[in-house]
Formats: structure tokens, sequence, C-alpha cells
């Protein structure tokens, strides 16, 4: 098992190479809230006024 810290984004998706079998489900939740945070800048950015 990998010691790193839970402030490090890759830390919930287990290491295949290790022997760890694969589970889409924490690589599909970090994936979700990266579109979820990317739309929410998106819509922000819209939203200045940059004139």
């Amino acid at each position: 098992m990998w010691g790193g810290t839970p402030f490090e984004p890759f830390h919930y998706i287990p290491n295949t190479i290790a022997g760890n079998p694969f589970d889409p489900g924490p690589a599909l939740v970090m994936i979700t809230q990266s579109a979820a945070l990317l739309g929410g800048g998106l819509l922000a950015l819209r939203r200045r006024d940059f004139g």
C-alpha cells in the first residue's frame, strides 16, 4: 500500500501495478468533481466584466 497523504489527488485510486484490483468508482468521482469545478469556474469567468 502506498503511503501518500489524503490531500494528494491520486491517493484514493488503487495502484493496479502493485496488484490491487481496479475499482472505477474513485476515478469517476474525481472526474465528476473536476468537471463540476471546471464548469463552475467557466460560468464565473463568463459573468466577469473584463471591459
